[in-house]
C-alpha cells in the first residue's frame, strides 16, 4: 500500500518548523493551539494543490498571509515523501510566497530517484514562479493518496 513516509512543514500557522515521520498509526496529542488542526489543514492544502483547487482552499483560509506563522515566516514550505511499491519514494515540494493579496508558487517539484547510480533524481514537475516544466514519466495519482 502506498503511504506517506515523511512530512516537513515550515511557516504554516503554529507549525513554524515541523517534521513528522509517518507510520501506520499517527496520534496527535497536544494542548489547544499547539498545531493539531494546522497539521490536518496542511494535508487539505496538499490535496487542494494536487486537484487544482489551491487558490479556492487558500481563500477559504483567508489567504496565504493569514496562514503563515505570524512574524516568523515569509513563505510556506511543504515537503512530503510517499512510498511507491517496488520503487524509490516520490518526493513532492511546494513553496508559496505572498504576492499582494494573493500568492505565487515560488517552487514546486515532484521527483523520484529512479536510477540509484545517478546523483540527480528524475523530475516529474519542476516549477520556479512562472517557469513550469512537466516531464513524461510513469502514471501515478498523488490525489488518490490525499483522499480527493
Amino acid at each position: 500500500m502506498d503511504k506517506f513516509e515523511h512530512i516537513s512543514v515550515k511557516g504554516f500557522r503554529r507549525l513554524q518548523s515541523t517534521e513528522i515521520e509517518m507510520r501506520n498509526l499517527v496520534v496527535m496529542i497536544g494542548a489547544n493551539g499547539s498545531g493539531k488542526t494546522s497539521f490536518l489543514d496542511v494535508l487539505s492544502t496538499l490535496a487542494a494543490s494536487a486537484s487544482g483547487n489551491l487558490n479556492h482552499t487558500l481563500q477559504l483560509k483567508c489567504g496565504l498571509s493569514e496562514i503563515l506563522t505570524r512574524g516568523k515566516a515569509q513563505e510556506l514550505e511543504i515537503e512530503i515523501s510517499m512510498k511507491v511499491p517496488d520503487e524509490e519514494p516520490l518526493r513532492y515540494s511546494l513553496t508559496l510566497s505572498p504576492k499582494g493579496l494573493s500568492y505565487e508558487v515560488k517552487n514546486e517539484t515532484l521527483t523520484q530517484q529512479r536510477n540509484l547510480n545517478r546523483p540527480e533524481p528524475f523530475k516529474y514537475i519542476e516549477s520556479h514562479i512562472l517557469d513550469i516544466k512537466y516531464f513524461p514519466g510513469r502514471q501515478w495519482t498523488f490525489e488518490t493518496q490525499l483522499g480527493s
